[in-house]
């Protein structure tokens, strides 16, 4: 501007500013800002952790994420903008794949029983099993996963910690899925669900699931269900770009 305008040293930034119309630098700053947030919100896979802050803090009754004091302006001004704006960022369904050297290898650990032992011995095996894993990773919190399907062919998945905080709200809640779905789906669902939340916590984590199909479908070449098992390697591939690590049985 000083080049511009042929002015000293001595001439105030914002009398430049005015004299060219130009806005100020931080409000470009902030609408280069706004502009890829929307972008973020609507494909939150680029940047999973930046798109979770921007969804939360766009809540009103949401609980805040930990920020460092500069980290709170800017996403305050970014919000600020994106109400502003009055507009509604849709997030994008499809999930693209992963290139193959990007797909990880779940970390599961299989109960050791089959379906013709008894019913008491296959509960002291699995409970055997958890003990084991939970002894080998103890400041993991672990999260319980199920999913199922009901006379009425309505389906749901539904995860629980005992050592965590509940998502949002003061208790634990499941979500409906599709009518008609397999428990296989629902299950995954459930996993998705439960890695989501390790990710968004920025924790390491200790995942319990009852269903065998849904952990081996993890890492099949073939799952059943591979749109649900593709979303959770993706979330499982940023995670770990992230360095956590997330544990099934």
């Amino acid at each position: 501007m000083r080049f511009i305008l042929g002015c000293p040293l001595s001439t105030r930034i914002v009398n430049m500013q005015s004299e060219l119309d130009l806005s100020p630098l931080v409000e470009k700053s902030y609408a280069s800002v706004t502009f890829l947030s929307v972008k973020c919100l609507h494909s939150p896979y680029p940047a999973p952790h930046f798109s979770a802050v921007i969804r939360t803090s766009l809540e009103p009754n949401a609980c805040r994420l930990p920020l460092r004091p500069g980290g709170h302006n800017l996403i305050n001004a970014v919000c600020n903008n994106l109400c502003d704006l009055d507009i509604t960022v849709p997030e994008e369904a499809a999930i693209p794949g992963l290139p193959p050297w990007r797909v990880p290898l779940p970390i599961v650990t299989f109960t050791p029983t089959f379906k013709d032992v008894p019913p008491l011995l296959q509960k002291q095996l699995a409970l055997e099993t958890i003990a084991g894993v939970f002894t080998s990773v103890p400041a993991a919190p672990h999260i319980y996963v199920d999913g199922s399907v009901q006379a009425d062919w309505s389906a749901a998945c539904a995860m629980f910690s005992p050592t965590m905080e509940p998502p949002g709200e003061d208790e634990w809640l499941g979500r409906r899925l599709p009518n008609s779905s397999t428990s296989t789906f629902c299950e995954l669902h459930g996993i998705l669900d439960a890695v989501t939340l390790l990710f968004q916590r920025r924790v390491n984590g200790v995942i319990v699931c009852d269903s065998q199909s849904a952990l081996s479908a993890l890492s099949s070449p073939r799952p059943s269900c591979g749109r649900v098992v593709r979303d959770i390697l993706y979330q499982l591939a940023i995670a770990h770009d992230a360095s956590i690590v997330v544990f099934f049985m």
